[in-house]
């Protein structure tokens, strides 16, 4: 499927970032560090020459541009880290919100299910949560070891079968869950 070249008049976005941080310095304990940071989209309207607009915020939309990678109205990062002398452990976790599987450039309807056997009570991805650990221990000032578990809790992606980046998931929200649980060990050693 391609896109047709055109000039369009602008596009138009609103929404609210929202970023926490707190230290908590516990003395011979440790240090506990938390991050939340969380993005809401209201509005991510296409206007064009003609005079139409698409609105394409909670659907898989811009479609044709984006290998249907959509536009999720929520999305948030919490990050808790614990460091204790040359240990630190941080667990950090993702969520992408769900949107309707409807694709107004593509079909030029905002409720048209852009997979063909979906039912219109179907025609939506679910929202996708997982979460990482990491931890890191400096047993040196030149040597540090590191292990990392993605997607600890072995989360599947959501469904989606109108995406024509990956086969029925979407890679931009959801690439953890097709890789699945992953372990890494790391030995870093600087000179």
């Amino acid at each position: 499927m391609g896109a047709e070249y055109e000039n369009d008049n602008s596009l138009q976005t609103d929404g609210v970032d929202l970023d926490l941080r707190g230290n908590f310095d516990f003395g011979r304990a440790g240090q506990f560090v938390s991050d939340l940071s969380i993005s809401k989209i209201f509005s991510w309207k296409l206007f064009f020459e003609n005079g139409t607009s698409y609105q394409y915020v909670g659907s898989e939309a811009p479609y044709i541009l984006s290998s249907g990678a959509g536009t999720p109205r929520y999305r948030g990062t919490w990050t808790n880290g614990w460091i204790y002398g040359p240990l630190s452990v941080t667990l950090s976790t993702y969520y992408v919100s769900g949107y309707a599987e409807t694709g107004i450039d593509a079909t030029g309807s905002n409720s048209a299910c852009l997979y063909p056997f979906s039912s219109p009570l179907a025609c939506h991805v679910a929202s996708f949560t997982y979460s990482d650990l990491t931890g890191i221990y400096k047993v040196t000032d030149h040597l540090t070891a590191s292990f990392t578990i993605q997607n600890i809790l072995d989360r599947l992606p959501p469904l989606d079968a109108a995406n024509y980046a990956g086969v029925n998931y979407n890679p931009t929200y959801s690439q953890a869950g097709i890789i699945g649980r992953f372990f890494k060990l790391a030995a870093t050693y600087k000179f």
